[in-house]
Formats: C-alpha cells, sequence, structure tokens
C-alpha cells in the first residue's frame, strides 16, 4: 500500500519557502535602515559640533575643558569600530614585538569639511602605549609613524613627577 501525496503539498511547502525567506530580507533591509539612521544622526552630530567649534570663540584656546571635551566627543563620533581598531592595535603589538603592550586608542585625523558638506575620512588613527604614540593607517593597519607622545612630562625640580599636557 502506497501513500499518495496530496496535490497541494509541494504549493504549501513552496508558500513557507518564500515566507521565510520574504521575512529575513524584511529584517534584513530593516537591520540596514536603522543603522543608516544611526550613520545619518551620527553624521548631523560631527556637522553640528565642527559647526559650534569654527563659531564659538571658547573653542579658540586649544587646552580649556571646553575644547577637550569637543575633540573627545568627535573622535568617539568619528572613530571605526573596535572590532576594526583591534586590527590596529594588533599592528601595533606586532611593531613592537610585544604582544601584551597595552594600546590605548586616541583619536583618528577624519574631519567634517564645512566646504564640501561631507565627512572626510581619516587617514590615520593615533595610538598610544606608554608615552609613545603611533600613527596606523585606518585602511591598511600599516604602523605610518611613531613618535613620544608630545606634552609636558617628566620630573619637576623637586622630584615629583609633572602631568602630561
Amino acid at each position: 500500500m502506497t501513500m499518495k501525496m496530496p496535490k497541494r503539498l509541494p504549493l504549501v511547502i513552496l508558500i513557507l519557502i518564500v515566507g521565510v525567506l520574504g521575512l529575513g530580507l524584511v529584517q534584513s533591509k530593516y537591520q540596514s535602515f536603522k543603522t543608516q539612521q544611526v550613520d545619518d544622526q551620527k553624521l548631523q552630530e560631527i556637522k553640528e559640533l565642527t559647526l559650534a567649534s569654527s563659531e564659538d570663540p571658547k573653542y579658540l584656546d586649544h587646552t580649556a575643558q571646553s575644547t577637550k571635551q569637543l575633540r573627545e566627543k568627535l573622535c568617539s563620533l568619528t572613530a571605526r569600530p573596535s572590532d576594526k581598531r583591534e586590527n590596529a592595535v594588533a599592528a601595533v603589538r606586532d611593531f613592537l614585538e610585544m604582544p601584551t603592550a597595552e594600546v590605548e586608542y586616541e583619536c583618528n585625523n577624519a574631519f567634517y569639511s564645512l566646504e564640501e558638506d561631507r565627512l572626510i575620512p581619516a587617514k590615520g588613527e593615533t595610538y598610544t602605549v606608554g608615552m609613545t604614540y603611533f600613527v596606523v593607517d585606518p585602511a591598511t593597519n600599516y604602523v605610518l609613524q611613531v613618535d613620544e607622545t608630545p606634552g609636558t612630562w617628566g620630573y619637576k625640580t623637586d622630584g615629583t613627577k609633572s602631568p602630561r599636557a
């Protein structure tokens, strides 16, 4: 005795497959839309901060706390995702031949061009290890430059350490 397959079963299976694939496509499109929305908000904030820094006199003093905070905010907004920066950290460690070196991301040189009304992507990212900084190409993760961290550091005449500027 053989069982007969209902005539509509292949049609039902086809509808189920199309439905599952369609749901996956809709979810993918939604994720893409949300990512684009976040990127647009981030870009708008970068543009507003750039405008503020060019128009507000309080940002003329590059040593002022307000300027440092603005710079930190712009650095965080223009930074590559941390998983991408890990490749640069690995490159710095390889360069130093120190696989456990404590490498800290500082910033990059991306900026918003008001003349062109667009974000100019970073050509370099700065990382530090102790008192040494490294400039890394974000496109290749190659170390481009190595130098001492600028600023005031060392020992005061009374023997105490002076803070970095």
